[in-house]
Formats: structure tokens, C-alpha cells, sequence
């Protein structure tokens, strides 16, 4: 019983602490970020030492059972490639590349109790040694090693490992880049039938206050590629980067984390972490720690340590996620009187990471600035960090600095978030009708989600249109926001690990990159290759719209939570591109409020439509409205023509009829169904026909953003149009007589009403309306104003 209210009464005081403590922590933690001194980060060193000469660093607590096999395997390897081991006391030469391998050996014993010192003495006299005269932990063992070292490069190598003869060679291959601040082996266990939850392809997330760490599969997959840190038992670091960068911190004493914290860090310098498939080594999993802690310890201190690179790494708004996530879990805890976890887990253990507040808050005062592309935090970070190593070579156009008026043919990668086939909703029509004319003289490789099986027999038609198709099954879900988490629909919804891998293969294979839709720009790659983000609407723009449409509503605060998450995303997104193409001088003028710089980077590349010619026969009193009911704004707007001003319009021509043409309309809109002279036909093939019946297109569009291809498409089969100010926003009308605008209900009515009576208004306005888009809309115009912003883009 004493054991049980013990228990209670802890988790009741960490449920207090968590209300309490974070706020003043964060708040001290984001002042010391936002007044630090130096807030430029130091230039990337670019001295780079080609001697193949390393050291090789062990850190050593009561090992000696284990290091023997650890230092053989050592040995072996060094002897496969012809290499020398240095003797302690010899002073390697700096010189031009050597064709052999010389090693230094260092073990750092942290105050083993065991016999381990005097077995290295006996047994292994090669092996220089440093004794801690108290046990300092794993980082500050290691950053020992590496300050007595004396090659450019340095090896860590836990106790519990045992390389691969032909591990050496792979791991300074991939060091031969300078932009490499390290280079991890492929790991594999000593027990065959255990799982590989340790493989060295290390990834991570920030998700809702919390961080996730893992490792992926590498499969058959042998080339190198970009981690998010370099595991601390198995990799080869640049010594003077990991000088530079003050080596692993004792905040995360005495093991675990420090070596994720130190590989974030090397990447917000601009240096890359790499995965080396080739290069092996097998572990004994916790071989050490195993042996000498308990396993609630070890995950006490690596909660406790993630805690710590949260309020180290993370932006603000990060911590306060963390926070929430914290009082949360407390405050859930604390009805559990008599099954409180233990261990790591437990809010207590995140709390333990607290109690170096003052180092935190140093390290964010002195703190240089991120580098280019990773100001937004851990989230940031860890969706841009890329899966391949980016090519150091520009691809051909970018090695010519070509420019717009040499048109070569270019090699481009275009990401969708949606199939562009069949180019029946608005942004499929433009992303089908532009690859097929760029396709025809440009390589284009389409990378695109697709939800339903059914999809699959729309890919032969766009294998004849493009010269390479990769696609990839998305389940399409809702989305409801969480005002506690650091994620957004723009991530959350269009995130797989298998559309990176694909981007990431093709992204330093291609000229410029293309990336449709403000959800993929989650798969922007600092590889050098310019990328462009359409954006076929602005998606904060629309969300903020629709919520002041219906006004500040109890159901409604989480949704305005969620839609600041989502702007600050959008706008990120778009920052971090080298080009943003809208689609109006409108949105250009929105989104260049929010932009560092402006409207610079900003290019206006409209919809478009086709001129059609043929006859029309329009059917009197007939009413069109085409749009997909999978976007909502078609919904309400449906709606709203349905319920106030349909009504007015058969009262003054009482045979009119409304007809209504898309997929997916929901069961408030098939309800209307036989209603008042109202039909709903859902996917029409053959939209010709219906426009050449139509004597009028409605467009009554209430929410949303971007411009409506459905009105330039009206327009281009000569059907008058009749809109709402937002329905046809965007779209310049010189003259103003292309098509009508009404103010409010009644002025629709009016206004439909009038021309439904009036056919020589009719004939007037469809002359208009094809002359505006022969003029300045036609797609063969489009296609060359967006492949203009691919050569400018190349050639900056």
C-alpha cells in the first residue's frame, strides 16, 4: 500500500510540475534563441584532407570480455587493405592520396573496474590508451578521443562491434565529398534471428510534442544515401568538423542522443550525413550498456534525452507542442493510481530533461543560425532532410547556364499530388493539358499519387503523353487538425516514405523540378536542382475564407488553430522554393505579403482553355454548372444557387432548367435531384455536348481561391458566363464584356434571368468570351510561359 501511494502521489506532483514548469523553461529557451549574439552560422569549412589515414576511436567501460573480438576484427580489416597500424608516439606525414590505409588505434577506458586497461597493455600494444580518472560517459569519451587524434579522419567504433574485413574502403569513399560530415555503416546483429532494429539508415519525426527516432530497411539497396545522423558506434567523421562543432555535448551524458543531436547539428551547417551500405559492421546490441544497466534506466535516459533535443533543436512553437503533449500525458496519468508507468515513457522522465536548463539555454544563446532551407525547426529538418546523396554535379543545362532563348531540351520531374488524367476537375485539366504540350518537347518523368484502384486504367493514356511514369497509391483521408501537434494537412495527408524515395532518386537526375500542388512541396531536396512549386490555389487563403464564412463557432476553434498551423506551412513552403507559380497577378499580390522577398520569386503562369468552334445549339432556359464535389467550394456553391437564387429564376422563366455535372456530389446536393427544374447528371464524358446545349454557365462560387478554369472553359465552348466577384477572380476582362459579375442573389437572379430571354446578350457575350481566350488564355501560351520559368530558374 505505502508503494502504491508513493506512486500516486509522484505522479501527481509531475502532473503539477508539467502545468507549471515548461512555461517559464520555454519562455527563457525561445528569449535566449531570439537575443543570442552570434546569430550567423560560420561558412562550412571547405579545407579537405584526402590523406586515406584515420584514427579510430573505441570508448571503453568494463569491456574487456568484449574488446578483444572488437579489435581483431579491426586488425583483420586493416590487413585486407594493405594498410599500417600506427604505432603510439608516430606522427603521421600530410601528403597526396595513399593507396594504403594507416590507422591509430585509441581506446578510452572511462574509468573501466575490470581488466581492461591490462589486457590492451598485454595484448595489444599498438593501441594507444587514455585513461578518465572518473567515468565522464560515452560523448565525453569520445570527444577525447577524437581531440588525441591525428588523421583527418576519425573512426568511432562502440566496444560491441565487430567490422567487416572490407568495411574500411566504402566509408572513405563516401568522405571524399566535402560537403560529408560523416559516414555510418550498415549495421547487422550478431543474433541472425533477431530483428534489425538498429541498421544505421537512421530517420526521424517530430510528431505532436514528441520525437520519434528509427531505423529504416535498407533492402537491396547499395547506394549511399542521406541520413539524419550518423550512429555514434559505427562512423567515420571529418575530425576538423567535429572540431568545429564542439564534438558530442555532456548535456546528454552519460549515453544516448548525443550523437542524433551532433548529426542535426553538422546538418543546419550544410553538411551531410551518409548511410554506406557497403560498409559493414555487426553489433551486439547493447552489448555494454546491456551488461551494467537495468532496462528501465536506459529508457529513462533516452526519454529524458530526447526531452533535452527537443528544447535544444526545436522552434518555438515546437516546444509548446512539446509542452502540451506533456500535460496531456500527465494529467491522463494521474486516475492511474496503482498502474503508473515507468521508466522512460513517464512524463517524470521528460521532466528529467529540465534539469539542464542552464546548458540548454546556453547552447541556444550561442547558437549560430541555421543554414538555408532548415529555419523551421525539427519538423523542418526532418521532412526536407533528403534519402539520396544529392549529386555534387550540376546536370548538363546547368553546367551551360542556359538560358530562355537557347530552349535545349530539358530533363524534368513533375510531382503530383493527384493523377492529372482524366482532366475532368480544374486542376487536372491543367496539368494534363501542359504536360502534353511540354512533354512533346521536353523529357518529362510524372511522379503522382493516385487514390483509387480504378485510377490504374487512366496510366496507359499517360504513358503516351509522358516518358515516365512513377506512381503510388495514396489512401485519401479527412483531416481534422490538432492545435497541440506540429503537423498540418499539407504534411500529414500527402506524406509516404515511398514518394520521397522516388523523388529523391530522380531529383539530381533532372534539370528542374516541378512540384504541383502546395502538398508536395514537402518533397523539396537541397540537391541544387531548381524547384517550383504551383500552386493551383492558396490553400491558407481558401481555408481562411471558408472559416469567416461561418463566423466563430464553439465546433470551430480547433479549426482556426489548424489553419494557422497550415499557413505558417504554405508559407514556408513557399519560401524555401526557388520559383512559385499562381496563377493570377491577384495571388501573386497575397502571397508576395508573406514572402521574404516579396513577389521575387513569384511568376503568374494562368489557366487556360481551348477555343472550340463548332456549333452551338443551345437549348432555351438551359442552366450549366460543372465542377468535382470532392472540392467543397463547389458544394456550397451549388448550394447557394440552389437555395437563393435558382428560386427567382424560375419564377421568371418558369420552364428553365439547372443542370449540374461533376462526380461526387454529396447527399445534401443529390437530395435536390428532380427539384425545380434541377438535375444532377455526375461525370459527363462529353462535355461539348452539354456546353453546345447550354444558354448559360453559372459560376456561384462563394469560397476558394486561385482562378476557376470552369469559367475559361465556359468561355472557350461560348457559353455565357454569368459569376460571383470571387468565382471569377483572377481572370482579366480588358474590355469587360466578356462575361457578367453579380453583386448578390437578387443580382444573379436578375442577370441570369435576363439572359436566359435575351439570345442576341447571348450571342454578344460567347463572341466576347472566345476572343478573351484566343487573346490570353490558350494553353499552347501557358505551356510556354511555364517552361520560361524553367529556364529562368536554370539560369540563376
Amino acid at each position: 500500500m505505502g508503494r502504491r501511494l508513493y506512486q500516486m502521489l509522484s505522479q501527481i506532483l509531475s502532473a503539477g510540475l508539467a502545468l507549471v514548469v515548461p512555461p517559464l523553461a520555454i519562455l527563457l529557451l525561445g528569449l535566449a534563441s531570439l537575443l543570442g549574439g552570434r546569430r550567423r552560422a560560420p561558412e562550412p569549412l571547405c579545407r579537405h584532407d584526402q590523406r586515406k589515414a584515420i584514427t579510430v576511436v573505441i570508448p571503453n567501460f568494463n569491456g574487456a570480455e568484449i574488446l578483444p573480438a572488437c579489435l581483431d576484427a579491426l586488425q583483420a580489416a586493416v590487413a585486407r587493405t594493405g594498410g599500417q597500424v600506427q604505432k603510439p608516439g608516430q606522427v603521421q606525414k600530410p601528403g597526396r592520396v595513399q593507396t594504403i590505409v594507416q590507422v591509430q588505434r585509441i581506446v578510452v577506458d572511462d574509468a573501466s573496474t575490470d581488466e581492461s586497461c591490462q589486457m590492451i597493455r598485454q595484448r595489444y600494444p599498438d593501441v594507444e590508451l587514455i585513461q578518465n580518472p572518473t567515468n565522464l560517459g560515452f560523448g565525453a569519451s569520445c570527444n577525447a578521443g577524437v581531440a588525441a587524434a591525428s588523421a583527418p579522419w576519425v573512426l568511432l567504433l562502440n566496444s560491441d562491434m565487430q567490422v567487416a574485413p572490407d568495411f574500411l574502403e566504402p566509408l572513405l569513399d563516401a568522405m571524399a565529398d566535402p560537403r560529408v560530415f560523416a559516414a555510418t555503416s550498415q549495421v547487422y546483429f550478431t543474433d541472425p534471428n533477431r530483428r534489425r532494429e538498429e541498421t544505421g539508415l537512421t530517420r526521424g519525426e517530430l510528431s505532436r510534442g514528441q520525437v520519434y527516432l528509427a531505423h529504416g530497411d535498407p533492402g537491396a539497396e547499395e547506394r549511399n544515401q542521406l541520413v539524419l545522423w550518423a550512429g555514434g558506434g559505427s562512423a567515420l567523421y571529418c575530425r576538423e568538423k567535429f572540431l568545429a562543432l564542439g564534438g558530442f555535448d555532456p548535456v546528454f551524458r552519460p549515453f544516448y542522443v548525443e550523437d542524433v543531436d551532433l548529426g542535426i547539428r553538422a546538418i543546419k551547417r550544410g553538411w551531410l550525413n551518409v548511410f554506406v551500405p557497403g560498409s559493414r559492421v555487426d553489433h551486439q546490441h547493447r552489448g555494454t550498456i546491456g551488461r551494467l544497466y537495468s532496462p528501465e534506466y536506459i529508457q529513462g535516459v533516452v526519454t529524458r534525452n530526447l526531452a533535452r533535443l527537443v528544447l535544444r533543436q526545436a522552434a518555438p512553437g515546437e516546444l509548446f507542442a512539446w509542452w502540451g503533449r506533456l500535460v496531456v500525458d500527465a494529467l491522463l496519468g494521474v486516475p492511474r493510481w496503482f498502474g503508473v508507468r515507468r521508466g522512460g515513457s513517464s512524463p517524470a522522465a521528460r521532466l528529467a530533461g529540465l534539469r539542464a536548463l542552464p546548458a540548454l539555454i546556453g547552447y541556444r544563446w550561442s547558437e549560430p543560425a541555421v543554414s538555408e532551407g532548415f529555419s523551421g525547426g525539427l519538423t523542418a529538418l526532418m521532412a526536407r532532410l533528403p534519402r539520396v546523396l544529392p549529386s555534387a554535379s550540376p546536370s548538363p543545362a546547368r553546367r551551360e547556364g542556359t538560358t530562355g532563348a537557347q530552349q535545349p531540351r530539358l530533363r524534368v520531374l513533375v510531382v503530383s499530388a493527384y493523377l492529372p488524367y482524366p482532366p475532368d476537375i480544374g486542376g487536372a485539366v491543367r496539368a494534363f493539358n501542359l504536360l502534353k504540350r511540354l512533354a512533346a518537347r521536353h523529357e518529362v518523368i510524372l511522379a503522382s499519387f493516385y487514390e483509387q484502384d480504378s485510377e490504374e486504367a487512366y496510366f496507359p493514356a499517360l504513358r503516351e503523353v509522358v516518358h515516365e511514369l512513377v506512381t503510388l497509391r495514396r489512401d485519401a483521408g479527412s483531416y481534422h487538425g490538432n492545435p497541440l501537434g506540429s503537423r498540418t494537412l499539407l504534411r500529414d495527408e500527402f506524406y509516404r516514405s515511398e514518394m520521397q524515395q522516388m523523388v529523391d532518386y530522380w531529383m539530381p537526375r533532372v534539370d528542374v523540378a516541378q512540384l504541383e500542388w502546395a502538398q508536395m512541396a514537402q518533397y523539396r531536396s537541397p540537391v541544387g536542382t531548381p524547384q517550383i512549386l504551383v500552386e493551383h490555389d492558396l490553400a491558407f487563403v481558401s481555408r481562411a475564407r471558408a472559416l469567416r464564412r461561418a463566423r466563430l463557432q464553439p465546433g470551430k476553434v480547433g479549426e482556426w488553430a489548424a489553419y494557422g498551423q497550415e499557413f505558417v506551412a504554405e508559407i514556408d513552403a513557399c519560401a524555401r522554393m526557388d520559383r512559385v507559380v499562381v496563377m493570377s497577378d491577384h495571388d501573386a499580390g497575397v502571397l508576395g505579403r508573406f514572402m521574404p522577398d516579396g513577389t521575387a520569386r513569384i511568376r503568374v503562369v494562368p489557366n487556360g482553355a481551348e477555343v472550340v468552334m463548332s456549333e452551338r445549339s443551345p437549348r432555351a432556359g438551359t442552366v450549366v454548372f460543372v465542377g468535382n464535389f470532392r472540392h467543397t467550394p463547389n458544394v456550397e456553391a451549388v448550394r447557394y444557387f440552389a437555395d437563393s437564387v435558382w428560386p427567382e429564376v424560375r419564377r421568371r422563366q418558369p420552364g428553365a432548367r439547372f443542370l449540374v455535372a461533376g462526380a461526387g456530389a454529396p447527399a445534401s446536393l443529390r437530395a435536390l435531384n428532380g427539384q425545380r427544374g434541377i438535375e444532377l447528371l455526375g461525370r459527363v464524358e462529353d462535355l461539348g455536348r452539354l456546353y453546345a446545349e447550354a444558354s448559360v454557365a453559372v459560376i456561384p462560387v462563394l469560397t476558394g481561391s486561385g482562378t476557376r478554369i470552369k469559367l475559361l472553359e465556359a468561355l472557350g465552348y461560348g457559353v455565357p458566363v454569368v459569376s460571383t466577384a470571387l468565382g471569377c477572380e483572377g481572370i482579366e476582362d480588358p474590355e469587360g464584356a466578356a462575361f457578367r459579375v453579380a453583386r448578390d442573389a437578387p443580382d444573379f437572379a436578375d442577370q441570369v434571368a435576363t439572359l436566359l430571354g435575351d439570345g442576341e446578350a447571348q450571342r454578344r457575350l460567347s463572341r466576347q468570351g472566345q476572343r478573351l481566350v484566343a487573346d490570353h488564355y490558350t494553353w499552347d501560351a501557358i505551356a510556354l510561359a511555364n517552361e520560361n520559368v524553367w529556364y529562368e530558374a536554370l539560369s540563376q
